[in-house]
């Protein structure tokens, strides 16, 4: 058996198949993911796991041309209160919560 993060590390590798290869958009999954960076933050914690804001803006910015930091900390903190992504204690990383990623689970297996 999986242990939680080897499970939660499965799911976003195969929720990331999904997306990229699959051409699923992220909106389709989280119907309140409307904006681009909200949804580029999303792939960016699915393609690299836990991520520092510094990061994910670095993702953004390759992704879509531009992004500040600024930016990416209101997403950030916007889809944390929207219970998507949650902040390491001990760190100053984000990452994606396990109930979003079984949402994902959920979308892709057809449950």
């Amino acid at each position: 058996m999986y242990s939680d993060e080897g499970y939660s590390a499965i799911m976003e590798k195969v929720a990331l198949a999904m997306l990229r290869g699959g051409g699923v958009p992220v909106r389709s999954i989280e119907p309140s993911l409307k904006d681009p960076i909200s949804q580029l933050v999303v792939e960016a914690l699915l393609a690299h796991g836990a991520q520092n804001i510094s990061h994910v803006a670095e993702y953004v910015k390759t992704t879509k041309g531009t992004s500040s930091r600024k930016t990416v900390r209101d997403r950030m903190r916007s889809l944390e209160s929207a219970g998507i992504v949650e902040r390491l204690e001990s760190e100053s990383k984000w990452k994606l919560t396990h109930r979003f990623l079984t949402q994902c689970w959920s979308f892709f297996s057809g449950k």
